[in-house]
């Protein structure tokens, strides 16, 4: 392990600056030490909150105890993301859903083959979810910088503290790797962390079709169908011009603006601007835009429709739920699972409606599907709630 890349010495910038890579020739010799590694640790560092799109500052690479910090502003990046996206690479990331979300945007492709320490922590009986500082510390009893997560990554030159604590974001991420592997190997429980990391590897995470922008709208619950109709048409022209404008969608224009506009369905321009929360000159440049959205939205037909999925009332079986939790979160501890990886208390409450509601449902609650599904069963047996599924099958009881 390289010390220095853990140091505090901030002041040392020439040893940090070394590890900056702008050079093209530089950057194949990485890739080819990746490849033939066939594992290495990753972590970004991102603006998002300025633009549509997240701005990619800063990505840390470490292959091995060699730490290098690759710089987008002065390097095309092409030959790096498909090291990303090729399954037959290790990719190592501690909490790294926007990791990957930097690499599909700049190559069009989800990850591949990832392996996150944080969910592989709670699998191995570890607090879930830990910090990537409090991970090291308490595998490794070592500290590492802390502090710079929301810098200016956008500004160069880079400071010493921001490249010591941007190093220090991969130097350990490598030994947790391996000491989890190690730890998941010994439980039995590495086909459950391929389970968990499926979903790293789909576009639905990093993808949303404009169409679908409007279920991501905050304060839509009380929307009727046709309000919900035009929220989904005003959805769509947010994200297009947004992105035109190069803003994030909500920053554009705020999501209780565009309840409101749904609600009021204003009829011409001069109507747009006395629609709470929607600014002045924003209505000035694109109130016909916006009732244009607003009256594509009223001609929905009657049998199209968006509509909310409503979840039965569970009044009566708070207890139930309750116990199941209880139950749950014991049966965890004892098999060193960490409850909260397992399981959430909607997940309970989706349990115990499918176990209840005798209609079929046409997809499996998240307790019985997967490596969750054979615990699901232990928890239910020993919970004395009379509760049961169908019987499982040999294939269930795999760990």
């Amino acid at each position: 392990m390289n010390g220095t890349v853990v140091s505090t010495a901030s002041d040392d910038f020439g040893a940090y600056e070394r590890l900056v890579v702008s050079d093209p020739g530089r950057l194949r010799g990485i890739c080819r030490a990746i490849r033939a590694a066939g594992a290495f640790a990753v972590d970004t560092e991102f603006i998002r909150e300025r633009s549509y799109r997240p701005k990619l500052c800063l990505v840390q690479v470490a292959v091995g105890d060699t730490v290098s910090l690759l710089d987008p502003l002065a390097l095309d990046l092409a030959e790096f993301w498909p090291l990303v996206v090729d399954p037959a690479i290790v990719k190592i990331a501690h909490a790294g859903t926007q990791d990957w979300e930097m690499c599909f945007h700049a190559c069009g492709k989800p990850p591949a083959n990832v392996f996150d320490v944080q969910v592989a922590a709670g699998l191995a009986g570890l607090p879930y979810p830990l910090s990537y500082g409090k991970l090291v510390r308490q595998i490794f009893d070592v500290e590492i910088p802390q502090g710079h997560s929301f810098s200016d990554w956008l500004r160069r030159p880079l400071t010493a503290q921001q490249l010591e604590y941007a190093a220090a974001d991969v130097t350990w991420l490598t030994p947790v790797y391996e000491f989890l592997r190690r730890r998941l190997t010994e439980l039995g429980r590495l086909d459950w962390m391929t389970q968990e990391m499926q979903p790293f590897e789909g576009t639905e995470l990093y993808w949303c079709e404009p169409w679908q922008a409007w279920r991501k709208v905050r304060g839509i619950g009380r929307l009727s169908p046709v309000e919900l109709a035009v929220l989904r048409e005003l959805a769509v022209w947010r994200e297009t011009a947004a992105a035109i404008a190069d803003l994030p969608a909500r920053t554009f224009l705020a999501d209780p603006a565009m309840v409101a506009l749904a609600r009021a369905k204003p009829a011409a321009a001069t109507a747009v601007a006395a629609c709470r929360f929607v600014p002045r000159p924003l209505a000035s440049r694109h109130g016909d835009d916006i009732t244009r959205a607003v009256q594509a939205g009223l001609a929905t037909p009657k049998d199209k429709l968006p509509r909310l999925p409503k979840s039965p009332p569970l009044d009566g079986d708070k207890e139930l739920v309750h116990r199941l939790a209880v139950a749950g979160a014991q049966h965890c501890l004892a098999n060193q699972i960490t409850p909260e990886l397992f399981a959430a208390k909607h997940n309970y409450s989706e349990l115990v409606r499918a176990l209840t509601d005798r209609r079929k449902s046409k997809h499996a609650p998240h307790l019985l599907a997967g490596w969750r599904k054979h615990l699901t069963l232990e928890i239910l047996a020993y919970s004395n709630t009379g509760l049961a599924p169908a019987a499982p099958t040999d294939s269930d009881h795999a760990r």
